[in-house]
């Protein structure tokens, strides 16, 4: 035997030999996830193991100043709902029979259209106005609330509707007095303001609503006495169809229109309320 060799030697006691395969540590030996959260995470694991994400390189990018906003607040409104927030104010004339003595007639159906647009709007309730003269109802422009127990607070609210809901104290055929003195009076404080009279129409049927400027009054004698009053200032009529009998007569016309409306005529005649709203901010916006 040479000296350099080694004598064969046979199994260890100690148990046989271990061959390490490669230099990697093993994982450490964990229990199977058994709870429904360790599941997912593992599961997690596993993917990202598989589908490494690519590295992302950032590409180079032009530094653009950013653009300053003003120190004054910035409207979010669209120019053209900015534009159609200026309306014209408006003087909305019902002319009619006083309602004392002529309620719910036909003859005054306009009276009776501006107190449905009135409660649809939600404007104050008709009061006695010595400016104006007549009933008049407005937007209500403030607001009270409680901010503790016995304390108010009034605050300004934003009015929809820029309109002054008038109605005639006189009568029918003599109302274009009262008409001038009130938009004499509602001009002072709103000189780029429009009138519009608001009047019953014989020729339509019941609820019906038509939108004129000027022309002729074709025998309604409350238009023509506004004509003759206003000298010749424009102004929008809004005709609220009432019908007519079958007879032409002038007797039989006036017992008609002074007769009062039945709960069915009624309701025709306040149905008109909804397309004379429709009308007023059309004519508001300069639509009409």
């Amino acid at each position: 035997m040479s000296p350099t060799q080694e004598p064969a030697r046979g199994p260890s006691r100690e148990g046989p030999e271990k061959i390490v395969l490669s230099e990697t540590p093993a994982p450490p030996s964990t229990n199977p996830p058994t709870s429904r959260r360790e599941r997912r995470q593992a599961r997690k694991r596993r993917d990202s193991a598989a589908n490494p994400r690519p590295t992302r390189t950032r590409k180079a990018s032009i530094n653009h100043p950013k653009p300053r906003l003003p120190l004054s607040t910035v409207s979010t409104i669209p120019p053209e709902m900015s534009a159609a927030r200026k309306t014209i104010p408006l003087l909305v004339a019902s002319i009619g029979n006083p309602e004392a003595a002529y309620a719910n007639t036909l003859h005054s159906a306009g009276h009776t259209v501006l107190n449905r647009v009135s409660a649809i709007r939600c404007f104050g309730p008709f009061t006695a106005n010595k400016r104006l003269g007549g009933q008049v109802s407005e937007p209500i422009r403030t607001t009270t609330f409680n901010i503790l127990p016995f304390v108010n607070k009034t605050r300004e609210v934003e009015v929809a509707d820029d309109w002054t809901l008038w109605k005639s104290p006189s009568l029918m055929n003599v109302s274009g007095k009262a008409v001038k003195s009130a938009w004499e009076a509602f001009r002072r404080n709103n000189p780029d303001g429009l009138l519009v009279v608001v009047h019953d129409e014989l020729e339509k049927k019941k609820g019906e609503v038509t939108v004129k400027r000027g022309g002729s009054a074709k025998g309604h004698n409350g238009i023509k006495s506004v004509v003759a009053s206003m000298g010749g200032t424009p102004f929008v009529r809004i005709g609220v169809g009432i019908g007519r009998p079958l007879s032409r007569e002038p007797s039989v016309i006036v017992k008609y229109v002074l007769k009062k409306m039945t709960p069915e005529e009624q309701y025709e005649i306040e149905s008109a309320a909804g397309p004379v709203i429709e009308a007023l901010r059309d004519v508001a916006e300069g639509l009409r």
